[in-house]
């Protein structure tokens, strides 16, 4: 039976992972802000007349508008994004979760170090190193699609390049760490941790 986490060094540690993933944010909202109000989007050259086209060619030229180069490589890279980042943290959460689990816990590292300041000790503080690697893997995903999407806005001004930035902020909000979430993923990584221990034996 493990002893219960440390409520004050799962605040802690709540508390810098809030920092990051509100600097992320902010500063995908921030680009977005500065794009829509402040850089004008593209405009005909000064002095340019535009011909209104003929009647019977309007239909056919709205139905036949497609998604810029721009825009469709940030629906690519939005979709791909959103599923790294669930299989790359969750990857490299097992991967680094069985390496512990074969260790006698005498491997640290300067993460697991900055966890046991934090007040967590032995294999949770090993677990609390592995939780910031697995959030911020999955939050850059998210933040590097949103940013090239906006960017992709920028250049051709389409809604669905718009879409696509709020769906990664959506994605990265989702993603806020808290206090809760940190506790119910430690538990389940100790849980976890004991089963495959007992499994080897």
């Amino acid at each position: 039976m493990k002893p219960p986490l440390n409520p004050d060094a799962v605040a802690k540690l709540a508390a810098t992972y809030q920092i990051i993933a509100s600097a992320l944010i902010f500063g995908v909202a921030a680009f977005l802000l500065i794009v829509l109000f402040l850089i004008p989007g593209p405009s005909a050259p000064p002095g340019a007349v535009a011909e209104a086209p003929p009647a019977d060619a309007a239909a056919p030229a709205a139905a036949t508008s497609t998604p810029g180069l721009f825009t469709l490589l940030a629906i690519v890279l939005g979709v791909s994004s959103l599923v790294l980042s669930v299989v790359l943290p969750r990857q490299n959460t097992e991967t680094q979760r069985r390496r512990l689990a074969n260790s006698d816990g005498s491997e640290t590292s300067a993460i697991t170090e900055q966890a046991e300041a934090a007040g967590f000790s032995g294999e949770t503080a090993a677990l609390a190193g592995i939780y910031q690697t697995q959030f911020i893997l999955g939050a850059a995903q998210l933040e590097g699609a949103a940013f090239f999407a906006v960017i992709a806005f920028m250049l051709e001004r389409d809604p669905i390049a718009l879409a696509v930035v709020l769906v990664m902020l959506a994605a990265l909000a989702a993603r806020f760490p808290t206090t809760q979430k940190i506790s119910g993923w430690l538990n389940h990584q100790l849980e976890t941790l004991e089963r495959e221990r007992r499994a080897t034996v």
